[in-house]
């Protein structure tokens, strides 16, 4: 699967999430019914890698560094590759110095549709 920041190629994940994030204010009535205001719905996209080299850990923290980037991924709705502005959002990496120089490990990042 590929994933693109701002046209920039990344690695295939290990992992791959794709979910929906409603936006709206909700609370229940008299009558332990939902009601609100339903804003938008909006896609939300988890990634990970087991090894990621520093080059390629450059380019998703550096790719993610405006708040907002363009995301190309796997939408689970439609079933095919979209282009979305998303919300960054780098979780966490390990260091892993292997043979070769640093590498990081256990890499995670979170983006959600603006």
């Amino acid at each position: 699967m590929e994933i693109r920041i701002n046209g920039v190629p990344l690695p295939s994940p290990d992992s791959y999430t794709f979910g929906r994030d409603v936006v709206g204010e909700f609370a229940r009535n008299a009558a332990g019914n939902l009601v609100g205001d339903l804003v938008a719905v909006k896609d939300m996209v988890s990634v990970g890698w087991k090894m990621m080299s520093g080059e390629d850990y450059r380019r998703l923290v550096g790719g993610s560094q405006p708040v907002f980037v363009r995301l190309t991924y796997l939408c689970g709705e439609m079933g095919q590759m979209v282009t979305k502005t998303m919300m960054a959002r780098p979780n966490r990496a390990r260091v892993a110095y292997l043979c070769g120089g640093m590498w990081w490990k256990d890499v995670s990042c979170d983006f959600v549709e603006q």
